[in-house]
C-alpha cells in the first residue's frame, strides 16, 4: 500500500471518484492509507451498492450517487482522482470508459485502475480465475456484462493503445488476500457454484456447465484456493 500512498499524497485536499464502487471496498481501501481528501464519490448504477456504502461509511466526506460511467453529470475535471477497481471486464467499451473518466479528472490528475489478471502465479489462484470466468459465463448468459479477466500484458496493453491516459507505474497489489482461506470459505464456495447454476437452469448449455461446476468443485477440494493476483496501474490524464 506504500505505493498507493505516494501517489495520492501528491493531491492534498483532493476529489477522488470511484467508479462501479459495488459495496465501496476500493474507497476504503484508500481511506486506510490516505487521508488527505475533501471529498470522496462512489458510483454504482446497482441500488443495493448505493445502499451498501451509505451503510458502511461515517466519514460525511464519503458518498455514493446511481450513476453510470457513459452519463455522469459532475464538472469536467472536477476530480482530481479517479479510480476503477476490478471492473474493467464489466463494462460494454473500456476505452469509451477511460475517456469519460479522463474527462471529469483534472489537467494533470491521475486515473488509478486495479484489476484481476489471469495470469496467476500459483495454481491455487488460478482457481479463482476459473471460478470468476464460470460466474462471467453464467452472467453473459442472463444478459449482464460479464467478461473473462485479462493477462497482465493485455490490460496494460489497454492503456498504452489509450488517447487519453500514459501509465505512470504499476505494480502487484498486496492485500494479503492470497492467504489460504478456512473451510466455512469453502463451503460457501461450493454453495455459490450451486447458486450460479440455478441460474442457468433451462439453457442450452446447461449440461456442459453442469459438468464444469462439477470440475470446479473437484479443484476446489484437490488444488484449492487462493484470490486472483491484482494489478494496480496508475496513469496521468494527457
Amino acid at each position: 500500500m506504500k505505493k498507493l500512498r505516494e501517489h495520492l499524497e501528491k493531491y492534498e485536499g483532493s476529489r477522488i471518484l470511484d467508479v462501479a464502487t459495488g459495496q465501496g471496498t476500493f474507497m476504503s481501501m484508500i481511506a486506510s492509507v490516505y487521508d488527505g481528501f475533501v471529498e470522496m464519490t462512489g458510483i454504482d448504477i446497482s441500488d443495493r451498492a448505493i445502499a451498501a456504502v451509505e451503510k458502511s461509511f461515517s466519514d460525511p466526506r464519503i458518498s455514493a450517487r446511481k450513476m453510470d460511467v457513459n452519463d455522469m453529470c459532475f464538472e469536467e475535471g472536477y476530480f482530481d482522482i479517479t479510480c476503477l477497481s476490478n471492473s474493467m471486464h464489466h463494462v460494454n467499451d473500456i476505452n469509451e470508459t477511460i475517456g469519460n473518466m479522463a474527462k471529469v479528472t483534472m489537467d494533470d490528475g491521475l486515473l488509478i485502475f486495479n484489476e484481476m489478471r489471469r495470469d496467476n502465479d500459483s495454481e491455487k489462484k488460478m482457481t479463482h480465475t476459473y471460478l470468476h470466468h464460470f460466474w462471467a459465463e453464467i452472467d453473459r448468459l442472463n444478459g449482464i456484462t460479464h467478461e473473462e479477466t485479462l493477462t497482465l500484458d493485455q490490460i496494460l496493453d489497454v492503456f498504452e493503445k489509450s488517447e487519453n491516459v500514459d501509465i505512470v507505474e504499476y505494480w502487484e497489489l498486496d492485500t494479503g488476500a492470497g492467504q489460504e482461506i478456512d473451510e466455512s470459505a469453502y463451503e460457501w464456495l461450493n454453495n455459490t457454484i450451486d447458486a450460479s447454476l440455478k441460474r442457468a437452469e433451462g439453457r442450452g448449455d446447461y449440461d456442459r456447465l453442469l459438468e464444469e461446476a462439477a470440475g470446479l468443485k473437484k479443484r476446489l477440494k484437490d488444488v484449492g484456493f487462493k484470490s486472483a493476483s491484482q494489478v494496480m496501474v496508475v496513469l496521468k490524464k494527457r
